[in-house]
C-alpha cells in the first residue's frame, strides 16, 4: 500500500491549488484507490494551503528517516524565509500571497530529487530535509539549492508581480550526528537563516559562532529596556565641513552605549541586533528626542546652531506611525525643520518602498532635509534618485578605500558628483581620512566632507569645545 507521502505527491504533482487537490482526492476515494484512513492521515498531516507536510508530521518523518538511515548517508536541514512577504500581502492582497506560497511549495517539493520532504512552518517560512550527495559535491549542492531558491524563484515572482521584491533568506544545518533531536537541528538552521546579512549573501551554513552571537544578542536585548531607562545610550556628534573653507556646516548624531562600568560599546556591536528585533525604532526616537532637547537648549541660549542629521533605520519601513511620531516630537520641542536632517540608507527601500517615499515626501514638504546615507553601497543606487525625495547624497565611504584613491575610483566619484550637481543635490563624502582625499574631492566639486581627517565622533561637551575653536579660527582668519 502507498504511503500518504507518496499519495499526496502523486495527486499534487501537477497542481498545488488546494481545491484541485481536494477534487482529485475525492475522485480517488470514490474509485477506491485510497482509503478513508489514508485520507484522514493526509488531512491531519499536511498544510491545507500548500500541500506540504505540517510541522509535526515533518518532524516525525525526519526522525524516522534518520533512525533508518545507514552510516554513509548524509543529510541537511534547510530553513527558508521569504523576505518582504508581509509587504507583498499589503500590496497585492492575500489571494496573490497564497498564489506565491503555492508556487514556492511546488518548487520546493519537486525541484530536486535529493529533497526528501518539506513543510511550511508558518506563513512565509519553510523547512526542507535533504539528502546529501558525495562529500566533495556537498558545498556545490548547497549553493545550487540556495541559488535556485533565492534566485530563480525571486526573478520569476517579481516578473509575475512587478515591484514585489520577494526574495529568500536561507539557513542550512548539516546533520553529522543522526541521534540529534530534530528540533535542535531545525533551530540551528533557523539560527543560520537569522544570521544572514540582508546586504550580503542570502544564505548561511550553521557554525558554532552563530550560537555564541545569538546568546550575546539575546543578552543585549534583555538589557535594552533598562539601558534605555537608565540613559546608557549617549549621543555623539561628528562634524560635517565645507571642503572649500573647512567651516562646520552640520553634525551627525551617532549613538554609543556606555555601560554603568564606563565601558563603551560601539554601534556595530549592537545596532545589527536591534535592527533584527525592531528595538532600533525605539532607539532612533530616543536619539531624536535627545537631539531635539539639545537644539532647544542652544536656541534658548542664543547660540549659533548647525543642522543635526539623525539616522533612520530601514526598520521604519514597517513603522506606520513614523510621520506622526516624528512630527509630534518636533512640535513638542518647537524646533524649526531647517535644523533637522534625516539620513536613510538606500537598503531601506527594499522594504515597503512606496510607504517610505510617501513619508519622506511629507517630511520634505514640511521643511526637513533628507539625505541618502551610504549612497552607492547597493546595486541599484542610480535608480533610487528618480523616486526618493532626497536633497542630499552621502557618498559611501567605500569609494575612498583604500586610502590611495585609484584612477577608476576617482572617475566613479567624479561622475556621481556631476550627476548630483545636475539634479540640484548637495553631496557629502564620508570616510575622508587624508589631506589628499580632501583635495581630490574639492577639485571635483564635492560640497561637504565628513571623516577622521576633520574630526572623530565626540560627546556633547567635546563638540562645544570643537565648535568654539572653529569659531575662533574663523574670526582670526577674517582679522
Amino acid at each position: 500500500m502507498e504511503s500518504i507521502v507518496e499519495i499526496t505527491k502523486r495527486y499534487m504533482q501537477h497542481d498545488h491549488r488546494k481545491q484541485v487537490c481536494i477534487e482529485k482526492l475525492k475522485d480517488a476515494l470514490a474509485k477506491g484507490t485510497i482509503t478513508i484512513e489514508q485520507l484522514l492521515d493526509i488531512a491531519i498531516s499536511y498544510d491545507e494551503l500548500t500541500g506540504l507536510m505540517n510541522f509535526n508530521y515533518f518532524k516525525k518523518t525526519v526522525s524516522d528517516i534518520l533512525l533508518q538511515s545507514n552510516a554513509t548517508q548524509k543529510f541537511l536541514i534547510i530553513y527558508i524565509n521569504l523576505v518582504n512577504f508581509k509587504y507583498f500581502n499589503d500590496k497585492y492582497g492575500y489571494e496573490a500571497g497564497d498564489d506565491v506560497l503555492c508556487d514556492f511549495a511546488k518548487d520546493l517539493t519537486f525541484h530536486n530529487k535529493m529533497i526528501l520532504c518539506g513543510c511550511r512552518e508558518s506563513a512565509d517560512k519553510f523547512i526542507l530535509f535533504s539528502e546529501m550527495s558525495d562529500y566533495q559535491a556537498d558545498e556545490n549542492m548547497i549553493k545550487d539549492k540556495i541559488n535556485y531558491y533565492s534566485g530563480y524563484f525571486s526573478e520569476r515572482e517579481n516578473k509575475k508581480y512587478p515591484g514585489s521584491n520577494i526574495s529568500a533568506k536561507v539557513g542550512v544545518y548539516i546533520i553529522e550526528d543522526k541521534t540529534i533531536n530534530v528540533l535542535h537541528a531545525i533551530d540551528n538552521a533557523r539560527l543560520a537563516q537569522k544570521d544572514v546579512n540582508e546586504l550580503g549573501a542570502k544564505h548561511n551554513i550553521y557554525n558554532q559562532n552563530m550560537k555564541l552571537r545569538f546568546w550575546q544578542s539575546a543578552e543585549m536585548m534583555r538589557s535594552f529596556s533598562s539601558a534605555l531607562a537608565n540613559r546608557e545610550f549617549i549621543v555623539y556628534y561628528q562634524p560635517k565641513v565645507t571642503l572649500s573653507s573647512g567651516d562646520v556646516v552640520g553634525v551627525e548624531a551617532l549613538v554609543r552605549w556606555q555601560k554603568k562600568d564606563g565601558k563603551i560599546i560601539p554601534p556595530n556591536d549592537f545596532i545589527p541586533q536591534f535592527e533584527q528585533t525592531g528595538a532600533i525604532i525605539k532607539l532612533d526616537f530616543y536619539v531624536y528626542e535627545e537631539v531635539l532637547k539639545q537644539i532647544r537648549n542652544w536656541v534658548e541660549l542664543g547660540l549659533d546652531i548647525v543642522p543635526v542629521s539623525i539616522n533612520l533605520s530601514r526598520c521604519h519601513a514597517e513603522n506606520k506611525n513614523l510621520y506622526d511620531e516624528i512630527m509630534g516630537l518636533t512640535k513638542k520641542y518647537n524646533i524649526a525643520p531647517k535644523y533637522i536632517e534625516f539620513e536613510i540608507t538606500e537598503s531601506a527601500f527594499t522594504h515597503n518602498a512606496q510607504y517610505l517615499i510617501e513619508v519622506l515626501t511629507k517630511f520634505r514638504e514640511y521643511g526637513f532635509n533628507i539625505s541618502m546615507d551610504d549612497f552607492g553601497a547597493g546595486y541599484s543606487f542610480l535608480n533610487a534618485l528618480y523616486e526618493i525625495p532626497v536633497n542630499i547624497l552621502k557618498l559611501d565611504k567605500g569609494f575612498l578605500k583604500p586610502s590611495e584613491v585609484s584612477a577608476k575610483q576617482r572617475e566613479i566619484i567624479k561622475q556621481v558628483v556631476v550627476l548630483a550637481k545636475n539634479i540640484d543635490l548637495n553631496i557629502v563624502c564620508e570616510g575622508v581620512e587624508t589631506k589628499e582625499q580632501a583635495e581630490f574631492l574639492l577639485g571635483i566639486g564635492c560640497d561637504m566632507a565628513q571623516g577622521y581627517f576633520y574630526a572623530k565622533p565626540m560627546p556633547l561637551e567635546d563638540l562645544k569645545h570643537y565648535l568654539n575653536n572653529q569659531k575662533v579660527k574663523q574670526q582670526l582668519s577674517k582679522s
